[in-house]
């Protein structure tokens, strides 16, 4: 009798554990928290709250791959991680996405399945980070968009490629102390009606900054813009990049009405074709 009490206590004992719901924030700054994540929470794919991820124990993140969404903040800050794969299933998160001091990270191969972020996102002093590819499907962010290397991180980064497909965002573009960076190639299809203002500046190889989306923001400013001459000649003030757009033949568009366009072949002579699609076709007033 007592062996049979005693099999289903454990037996309740392990339906307990294997049913427990999503913790309401996640603190990971073990392998092993990673590791049991399934065994304690196999049904768990959604976290109401915040997820950190720190310390230099963490190698993988390959036991988080059941999550697909996250309420709160994600903040990764580690040595050890190269790469963020383990996060693929997440497309969603409700605050802020911070990528912050992690000193081995080169890429962030793993967040492909994000398409939006609510709050904002944080690209922070990743010394290793050479480019922003896994960020291809991250389509809107609710506030601003961030690229920070003080203290002499982010100095692998030399463009903003992987951000292709952000096309919308609810605050400010600051890229800001990247040493490296010599080009915004990669943001040039957010629609300037959202960016409530630029602030761009102490990126010493920063030289090409006329992308679609900061001409015609530049164009017709919906916030402050802020380009110092901090950064390298073609990028040192509004006026600049605005020549530079105009050289290169990049679209200026009032009331922000062309979505996509192309100048080709360019340079030219003789003849080039502009062409291009448009919001509102019957709406357009374009001028180059």
């Amino acid at each position: 009798m007592k062996s049979i009490t005693l099999f289903f206590t454990l037996l309740l004992a392990q339906i307990m554990i294997l049913s427990q719901p999503c913790p309401d924030s996640l603190y990971l700054t073990r392998q092993t928290q990673i590791d049991s994540f399934q065994i304690i929470y196999p049904m768990c794919s959604e976290i109401e709250g915040n997820v950190y991820i720190l310390n230099d124990d963490i190698t993988n993140l390959n036991g988080l791959n059941n999550l697909t969404s996250i309420g709160g903040m994600l903040s990764i800050s580690n040595t050890a991680l190269t790469n963020l794969t383990g996060l693929d299933g997440i497309d969603s998160i409700g605050g802020l996405l911070f990528i912050g001091s992690n000193l081995s990270l080169t890429s962030l191969t793993g967040l492909e399945g994000l398409a939006s972020v609510s709050w904002y996102l944080k690209i922070f002093s990743n010394e290793s980070l050479a480019s922003l590819s896994g960020l291809q499907g991250l389509t809107s962010i609710g506030g601003s968009l961030v690229i920070d290397g003080q203290f002499g991180g982010n100095s692998s980064l030399t463009d903003l490629t992987g951000l292709e497909s952000l096309t919308s965002i609810g605050g400010t573009i600051s890229i800001l102390r990247n040493s490296d960076l010599n080009s915004l190639s990669g943001i040039e299809n957010i629609d300037p009606g959202s960016i409530q203002g630029l602030n761009i500046h102490h990126n010493p190889s920063l030289s090409w900054c006329a992308v679609l989306s900061i001409c015609n923001y530049l164009a017709n400013p919906g916030g402050m813009a802020y380009i110092g001459t901090s950064n390298s000649y073609g990028c040192q003030s509004t006026e600049e990049v605005l020549d530079s757009c105009e050289a290169n033949s990049v679209a200026i568009v009032e009331n922000h009405l062309i979505r996509e366009c192309m100048v080709s072949p360019n340079p030219f002579k003789g003849f080039t074709t502009f062409s291009y699609i448009l919001k509102k076709p019957t709406e357009s007033i374009l001028t180059i």
